[in-house]
């Protein structure tokens, strides 16, 4: 950058000198440097604080002179001035001012003609920087905003009142088989998000920002909102569709930057390769970071593919090919049908528990519009509830009914006779407004010890908590309150959830939960011994309180949204259960049973037994661990075992038959979430999409097979591995002694700086070979710190071949620097060379290494030509005396 140049262009454009060539200049170097962006920021900023103070300085002193002037003067025309202030030839990063007069034809400024003056001046230097945010947005603000998306803090707002409130640029619409890379961070369907950073293995999904911009993206993803103007991606296939009030859109990509100008346009990102840009309609603007004067326009029909130098190469137009949001609404469709089938499925266990007192689906009763049909079969002595108000309105997917409250007089109305000692209570909810003191969930009587009430009470402006509460006495004072922290904020306002109470007098708790998730847990605190742990609900409102009487100092007001599942159980429902409820795509292992089988359906939550589409979650382990002995079992979504942070899962696989291959993009998982996992295969045949181990941070993953037959079918998308151990700061081992390893893709050990193990024990496995199944090529990729190892018995090891396919290259092995070999023996120590892998592509060895504790006197590797190619193809390991 030029700066002496960049200054004196300055100078000419705030004294109105530019010329058009100059014009251009300028321009170019605002585009290509961010530095000469910021000096442009500075002096802009400075010539309108100049020019507001001797606005301000001019009407004091005219004000001083003549009180009522201010109030002659006509107002001022700020269309007039966004109008003038964009320049003619479409260029709002300069604009130019010398069209309007400055001078009255005395030549005096009037006060008129100096207002209009000034606050034009003014226009157009905020109306610079509204321009160059489609550039720049200002690198401070991209600073805070990565910053905060690294951190995990959320931009906020001042309100008058000094509250403080969340700043959102965007919104999550819809999500269609997303698996999200840390599912914990993950944004909620329907939430508003702040500037953040979004990452997907797979799946698709609908984003918004609050300009307008709808993006439909494809995983594996990686996407940066820095704001509703601005987005960073680093990874993925998708499209932006820009309406007029987000023209100017900035996508920075690896090897570009895009700037629309009002259009739709697709682009296609993977790392370390060139970025593809696709115009659908309208006109965009190519900026290379690396090209000061590497620039074009793209028009409808117009493709390019961009190299890292920066360089265009014209390429055939695939903008069908691309993620749009016909094709999310329709797989939306599709997914919303099998997650109707699965409620169905589970609502048909829960109507059948033998706990389930209460059951409401919110579906039209034959008996009148104000009959809410109790369906729990075992509840002899529950009636039918009472809709008092209310209309009906959609649920949480098209088809599904629901109740929506809204005025004070909406309620429903019950009566559940008797008093219990434990209670577990199940809504799912849709909250609409948080502008009452209290939204109340459920109302017993409130004037007899033992009745309760539950509610969503508002924490500050912006958030808002559960709270459980149960009257001790008569007397005011005697009750007892167990709120939970902070769980709602007001973004989520218009998104599903599901709450659930566990009133459980025999341990003497109390838990709530929020979307599966415990969000309290407190003892059951008593004033008296005369005081049973019990509850009352013989007179019962849902979404209201008027049974409340004066004795309760806490206003309660009424529920204001929609109500579609509620269900009350006389039991206290453990943790699994209470997640199977929520999450109807997963179905988890109890062993309720205690026999440890498969195909006993009481070992499952709700005593369903997986079928396809499910998910299997197994978070029981040792003695109530899961065991497949001559089972068929299929076909299912996927099995996932050690789901979450503080859960441990086994599986010992006997012999049968288990595949988990019915959705492409959905993988077979041992220690996700923080979880720990394992799995032991003594026999049978496993054939699943891909195998994920040790997935992401904390969560610890082992998969051990002696036997039988694993077969990985596909590949994850985001490493497009068939088998990845140890990523995303996971560990995972995998080890095998007997039985067969076939894949259709490679294995990446380490991923996303993870730790992975993939150890093979002696020489007793009939087959490892990686890559041979199907019409992908085999590789081997092993990260820093990751291990390859192999233990020898004395008839050897089991070699790892890493298949190429089709004669079109591939069957590559990559060792990064610091990748560690660890050998040793199963039995005696012996004399020797073996092979530990063999491979049809290139080596790539950037640092292989012996692992710490291996003799180094004793044992040594090479890579050997053992085909006479020219070119190493086999890991050689030699032990000498």
């Amino acid at each position: 950058m030029d700066r002496d140049r960049l200054v004196k262009l300055l100078g000419l454009y705030f004294d109105e000198g530019l010329t058009e060539e100059t014009k251009q200049e300028l321009e170019r170097m605002l585009l290509a440097s961010p530095q000469a962006r910021e000096l442009f920021w500075q002096k802009a900023k400075m010539h309108s604080m100049l020019r507001q103070q001797g606005q301000e300085s001019w009407g004091s002193e005219q004000g001083s002179a003549n009180p009522s002037s201010q109030k002659q003067s006509p107002p001022v025309d700020k269309s007039d001035a966004f109008r003038g202030a964009v320049d003619r030839d479409h260029h709002p990063t300069l604009v130019s001012l010398r069209e309007h007069p400055n001078t009255e034809e005395r030549g005096v400024i009037s006060k008129n003609t100096l207002t209009r003056l000034v606050t034009l001046l003014l226009a157009a230097c905020v109306l610079v920087a509204v321009g160059l945010q489609f550039y720049s947005s200002q690198r401070s603000q991209i600073q805070v905003a990565e910053q905060q998306a690294a951190t995990g803090d959320v931009p906020r707002y001042r309100q008058r009142d000094g509250s403080e409130t969340e700043h959102w640029v965007a919104l999550l619409r819809k999500a269609v088989d997303v698996h999200w890379i840390d599912a914990d961070s993950a944004p909620n369907l329907g939430e508003p998000m702040p500037p953040r950073r979004i990452q997907f293995e797979s799946g698709l999904m609908e984003i918004q920002t609050t300009s307008g911009a709808l993006m439909v993206l494809e995983g594996p993803a990686d996407l940066e909102i820095i704001s509703d103007m601005e987005v960073r991606c680093r990874q993925g296939r998708f499209r932006v569709d820009v309406p007029p009030p987000a023209e100017g859109f900035l996508v920075h990509a690896p090897f570009v930057k895009v700037v629309d100008r009002g259009t739709a346009f697709a682009m296609n990102i993977n790392p370390n390769e060139e970025t593809e840009v696709h115009v659908i309609d309208g006109l965009v603007e190519l900026v290379s970071p690396t090209d000061t004067d590497s620039m074009r326009e793209l028009r409808k029909g117009d493709s390019v593919s961009v190299a890292s130098a920066g360089a265009y190469r014209d390429i055939p137009s695939q903008s069908n090919s691309f993620p749009s949001e016909s094709q999310i609404r329709s797989r939306s469709r599709g997914a919303n049908v099998v997650r109707k089938l699965a409620w169905q499925r589970r609502r048909d266990a829960l109507i059948e528990h033998p706990d389930c007192l209460v059951y409401f689906d919110f579906s039209r009763s034959e008996h009148g519009e104000t009959v809410l049909t109790n369906h729990a079969v075992h509840a002899e002595k529950v009636d039918d509830g009472t809709i008092v108000g209310c209309n009906r309105a959609q649920g949480r997917w098209p088809g599904k009914e629901a109740i929506e409250f809204k005025s004070m007089s909406d309620r429903i109305r019950f009566s559940l006779p008797g008093v219990h000692t434990t209670l577990t209570c199940i809504t799912s909810v849709r909250l609409d407004a948080l502008d009452t003191s209290i939204s109340s969930l459920l109302t017993s009587d409130g004037d007899l010890v033992g009745d309760f009430r539950w509610w969503i009470a508002p924490e500050s402006a912006d958030s808002a908590r559960l709270s459980f509460e149960r009257r001790e006495r008569s007397l005011r004072s005697e009750v007892q309150a167990y709120p939970s922290s902070p769980v709602f904020r007001r973004s989520q306002l218009g998104t599903w959830v599901q709450l659930a109470f566990v009133w459980d007098g025999e341990q003497g708790t109390v838990r709530q939960y929020v979307n599966g998730n415990l969000v309290s847990n407190e003892p059951i605190r008593f004033f008296g011994l005369d005081h049973a742990r019990m509850l009352r609900l013989d007179k019962v409102e849902i979404g209201n309180s008027s049974l409340i009487g004066g004795s309760y100092d806490t206003p309660v007001r009424n529920f204001n949204g929609r109500m579609d599942e509620f269900a009350i159980f006389s039991s206290a429902l453990n943790p699994q259960e209470l997640l199977a409820y929520y999450d109807l795509a997963k179905v988890s292992w109890s062993n309720t049973a205690d026999d440890n089988r498969w195909s006993e359906p009481t070992n499952w939550s709700l005593g369903i037994l997986p079928a396809q589409h499910d998910v299997v979650r197994v978070d029981r382990s040792d003695r109530d661990k899961l065991i497949v002995n001559d089972e068929t079992i299929g076909n299912l979504k996927a099995i996932h075992v050690g789901t979450a942070r503080g859960e441990k899962g086994e599986i010992d696989i006997l012999g049968g038959t288990i595949t988990a291959t019915v959705n492409s993009n959905s993988y077979t998982r041992v220690g996700v979430a923080g979880g720990d996992g394992a799995v032991k295969q003594f026999d049978g045949n496993v054939k699943v999409n891909a195998l994920q181990i040790g997935l992401d941070k904390e969560s610890q993953g082992n998969y051990e097979m002696s036997g039988g037959k694993l077969l990985l079918m596909r590949g994850v998308k985001l490493s497009n591995s068939s088998l990845e151990v140890g990523s995303q700061q996971g560990v995972g081992s995998f080890e095998i002694s007997a039985g067969s390893l076939e894949s259709r893709a490679g294995v990446t050990l380490g991923y996303g700086d993870g730790m992975g193990t993939f150890r093979v024990r002696g020489s007793d496995a009939s087959k490892i070979r990686i890559g041979s199944f199907g019409s992908f090529d085999g590789f081997w990729i092993q990260n820093t710190g990751s291990t390859l190892a192999a233990l020898i018995d004395d008839r050897g090891v089991s070699t790892i071949f890493i298949d190429e396919v089709g004669n079109d290259g591939g069957g590559d092995v990559t060792f990064a620097d610091g990748a560690l070999l660890d050998v040793g023996f199963v039995g005696d120590f012996q004399v020797g060379s073996w092979d530990v892998m063999k491979w049809d592509g290139k080596l790539n060895d950037h640092g292989l290494r012996f692992a710490e504790g291996v003799d180094q006197s004793v044992w040594s590797f090479q890579f050997v030509d053992s085909d006479s190619s020219g070119d190493p193809d086999t890991l050689r390991v030699t032990a000498a005396r």
